[in-house]
């Protein structure tokens, strides 16, 4: 069948550690109304990432045009409740509900953007939508889907089978609509539940870039800052600006100008790289 996972926000109780899947979705944001149950549902999230309770999360904001208000406000929750853990997934909840409804392809295409430079990875990105609002305010999908981890369709009795989809939400809680899936997860009762077809968790965390390691958030920004201090070792090496060399070594690298000291010197069997031709 695949891997079950809930979508929650503030209409829901807090989750617990009753909660019984791998992934769960939870609202941070409404444009920028925070969800006033985000921070607790957020901090318990990244305690179970770093249990391994949850093999990845997903936090996602409702859409509004505005989207560098929307983003502001999605990065101030999570930055205010222990900042964006390595293995959460950051999703545009595009719904023509109290937004205009019509083709907001490049809005949409900016508001990923806006998202994939903060997670550093366009896969770390999905979309949710239901058949008309995906191709009504997302016309032209084809630039940004191959890049970011995919979609999630809403179809309550049938799967909408959204191009990229990753993932369906079946049922807003009010009934199995014929299904025979559950549509009740502990601790919230009836709630949005989506399933991942045919993945297993470690699939679907893969899939959308937060698979394959089992790091730390500690870990991972060590490897952040180790990253840093190589490029700051390179730039001392070979010139700040693309390794070109630095102005006051004639533009020469920090070897290039080792050289040229050498064969100023007499060194046998060296040569200045930059010396007049």
């Amino acid at each position: 069948m695949g891997t079950f996972f809930a979508d929650i926000s503030e209409f829901q109780v807090p989750v617990d550690d009753s909660y019984p899947y791998q992934i769960l979705s939870i609202r941070s944001n409404d444009g920028t109304y925070e969800d006033h149950r985000f921070a607790q549902n957020y901090t318990w999230m990244r305690a179970a990432l770093d249990s391994g309770k949850l093999t990845c999360g997903i936090v996602y904001c409702y859409w509004r045009t505005d989207i560098a208000a929307t983003f502001q406000t999605m990065q101030a929750q999570i930055d205010a409740n222990g900042g964006l853990h390595p293995k959460v997934i950051l999703m545009v909840d595009l719904e023509s509900g109290g937004n205009p409804d019509m083709d907001e392809t490049t809005a949409v295409d900016g508001m990923i953007d806006l998202m994939a430079g903060w997670t550093g990875d366009y896969k770390r990105v999905v979309l949710y939508a239901n058949r008309g609002d995906f191709y009504t305010m997302w016309a032209s999908y084809s630039t940004r889907l191959p890049q970011i981890g995919g979609t999630i369709g809403a179809g309550y009795g049938s799967n909408p089978q959204l191009p990229g989809q990753i993932a369906h939400q079946y049922t807003d809680g009010q009934g199995d609509y014929g299904q025979g899936l559950p549509y009740m997860c502990a601790p919230f009762g009836a709630c949005d539940m989506n399933v991942a077809d045919n993945q297993t968790a470690e699939q679907f965390a893969a899939a959308c870039g937060v698979g394959g390691d089992d790091m730390t958030p500690e870990q991972a920004a060590l490897l952040q800052q180790l990253a840093a201090n190589v490029e700051l070792i390179l730039q001392q090496l070979a010139g700040a600006s693309n390794f070109n060399g630095w102005p006051e070594g004639g533009g020469r690298t920090l070897y290039d100008l080792a050289a040229a000291t050498a064969a100023k010197v007499g060194v046998p069997n060296t040569s200045d790289t930059k010396a007049a031709s």
